[in-house]
Formats: C-alpha cells, sequence, structure tokens
C-alpha cells in the first residue's frame, strides 16, 4: 500500500512539522511505501529534509489547507496514492486534531475516509456564513493572519454554495478540524479537471476566505 501524507505549513514552528512526520512513521511502521509532500506557505526552510521520503514544495499562502489539498489531488491525480492523508501542521498541541492524526494512523488502512465526524443536517448548516477572520489556535499563524484580508464568498450562505459546487447531497455529517484520510478509489469519483474547478474558485479569493471554511465541512458528504 502507497501512503501519501500532505501537510499543510504556514508559521508553525518546523520541530512541529518534524513531531508530525516522525508520528506518521512510528505509528505506520507497517507500511512501507510512504511520501511526505509539506506544502511550506511560510518562511523558507533552512535545513535540509532529515529523510528521503520528505518533499518541502514552497507554495504562495492562498485558501488555507483545503486549497493545499484540493490543489495536491489536482497535480496528483494520475499517480494518486492508494491513500491519501490530509494534515495541518498545527496538530501537535491541538488536542483534537492530535487525537485526529492517532485515529488515522489507527484507521486508515481499512475505512475509506477518516475524519472528523459532527453530526449536523442540511438544515442545520444552511444558513452558515463566515463573516470574519479565524485563525485557529496556532499563536505563529494567528499573528500573521491578523495582517490579511478576509474575503466574504459571492454566493451565500453554505447551503446555496454547496448546492451550487457539491454535486452531490449533504450526508448530515460536517467534518471539522481540516484533516482527512481518502482511499483513491474515493477521489477519483470525481474528474481531473472538477478538482481544478475547486481549487481555482478558492485561489481566486486570497489568503483566507469564506469558502475554504465552507470546504472544511463537506469532505464527509463528498467521500462518505
Amino acid at each position: 500500500m502507497k501512503i501519501d501524507i500532505v501537510i499543510c505549513r504556514f508559521a508553525e514552528p518546523w520541530e512541529d512539522v518534524q513531531w508530525l512526520c516522525n508520528t506518521f512513521i512510528t505509528g505506520l511502521a507497517r507500511v512501507h511505501d510512504i511520501q511526505f509532500y509539506i506544502y511550506n506557505k511560510g518562511e523558507p526552510y533552512e535545513g535540509t529534509s532529515a529523510h528521503e521520503r520528505i518533499k518541502i514544495i514552497p507554495q504562495e499562502n492562498i485558501g488555507r489547507e483545503q486549497y493545499t489539498y484540493l490543489h495536491h489531488i489536482y497535480q496528483h491525480y494520475n499517480d494518486l496514492a492508494d491513500v491519501t492523508v490530509c494534515v495541518m501542521a498545527s496538530c501537535r498541541y491541538h488536542k483534537e486534531k492530535n487525537t485526529m492524526v492517532y485515529h488515522i494512523i489507527q484507521n486508515l488502512e481499512h475505512q475509506h475516509l477518516v475524519c472528523f465526524r459532527f453530526g449536523q443536517t442540511f438544515q442545520d448548516v444552511y444558513n452558515l456564513t463566515i463573516d470574519a477572520l479565524h485563525t485557529g489556535t496556532n499563536t505563529s499563524n494567528a499573528e500573521i493572519c491578523k495582517t490579511q484580508t478576509f474575503t466574504q464568498s459571492t454566493i451565500r450562505p453554505f447551503g446555496a454554495w454547496y448546492d451550487k459546487t457539491i454535486p452531490v447531497a449533504f450526508k448530515n455529517i460536517t467534518s471539522l478540524f481540516g484533516m482527512v484520510s481518502v482511499h483513491k478509489h474515493r477521489l477519483k469519483q470525481y474528474s481531473e479537471n472538477q478538482y481544478k474547478i475547486w481549487y481555482e474558485e478558492i485561489e481566486a479569493l486570497g489568503a483566507n476566505s469564506e469558502i475554504a471554511h465552507y470546504w472544511e465541512r463537506v469532505w464527509y458528504s463528498l467521500y462518505g
């Protein structure tokens, strides 16, 4: 089994990124074919990769982690791993994200989708709007994000955007915390061009946008 682990890094300490890589390497010792793609949206990495399986790729700071995930799937559509894991570099000290790392490690081989699941009907979330910048819990990220513009979606609220953008019915589960593990056959349900359309919509709205928060909530409906 081949596993690609996509890590979105902004201003988190590189020690936290290394911790995340080591945690996956140790937890997935049973799997010999693992590749890490670290998309770095912050200051350049001055060192050298500690492991031959780790690729550090500079990326413009746009679209939060959701852009990074969709762009990676598009770029690797014809050579996707058996499982693609998408996580943020801020997992080390965030309780729910940290727990989800270990949950993904334990379940990614036999579950075609692993993500944080929160039960909500489409009616519950239909009128959701994000009116201001959300920076999460990472202090380094939060300070930098204060200087950035937040862009609202041209289609609001969430339900109206979902109806126009996502080609499957909402499945009454909201996926949160921007972490997901998906098997290749599930990713391939949608065309290469569809992923391009999706990531370009986020890309057009800059570093922080309402749509990126919408996307955080749809992974289960897409692949569940």
